[in-house]
């Protein structure tokens, strides 16, 4: 007890510093404005003039400040009957964009032969997210970030590869697969012209 008392009494006797918060905002301190991007865009118009653009701290949609919330969906991994729901349930929680992957290893598991049917079906999940006014924001890769085998890379593409050079002379031609498949020989993107939905591609 007698421990307790004087440590109590020591706390007391010292002088008690306020804290600053860390969230602080100050008010009086002019409001600085954001600066041009220093990343160099590419073309940023869609067919009906609406643009996305950034600066220094924020997105734009056509000219305005636009802070975007996007779920991270993998339409491969789930079964196709299952997306309709799943994409409710992203919508319901506050999601406006759903980011999906274009996983190569599983549009084109046997080489020269795409699939683009079932849970591959990407035109009918873009379709279904533009039903419920969900944006997509298409990854094309070649490269998946996110616990994919080979890095989404096929089986038969790893098999053949002699060596992976990251210099001046590697070669990009087979990462351009998936894209150009699904883009003119496979799923052929819904245009945003019509409605698609596409509203970013990384």
């Amino acid at each position: 007890m007698a421990g307790l008392s004087l440590a109590v009494t020591g706390r007391a006797q010292s002088p008690v510093q306020p804290v600053p918060h860390p969230l602080a905002v100050d008010a009086i301190a002019p409001v600085l404005l954001p600066e041009p991007s220093s990343y160099i865009e590419g073309t940023f118009l869609a067919p009906d003039g609406g643009s996305i653009t950034l600066n220094s701290r924020y997105l734009l949609r056509n000219g305005r400040p636009w802070l975007p919330v996007m779920g991270e969906f993998h339409y491969t991994r789930v079964p196709d009957q299952r997306w309709e729901q799943e994409i409710l349930k992203m919508k319901a929680g506050g999601v406006q964009i759903v980011s999906t992957y274009v996983i190569w290893i599983h549009h084109e598991e046997i080489e020269g032969q795409f699939d683009w049917s079932g849970r591959r079906d990407l035109r009918r999940f873009i379709e279904l997210c533009a039903k419920h006014g969900m944006e997509v924001q298409l990854r094309i890769g070649p490269w998946v970030h996110g616990e994919v085998r080979n890095g989404g890379f096929p089986d038969w593409l790893v098999k053949n590869v002699v060596d992976v050079c990251d210099g001046p002379h590697a070669r990009a031609e087979p990462g351009d697969r998936p894209a150009h498949e699904a883009g003119h020989g496979g799923a052929h993107f819904p245009p945003v012209e019509r409605g698609g939905g596409i509203c970013l591609e990384s």
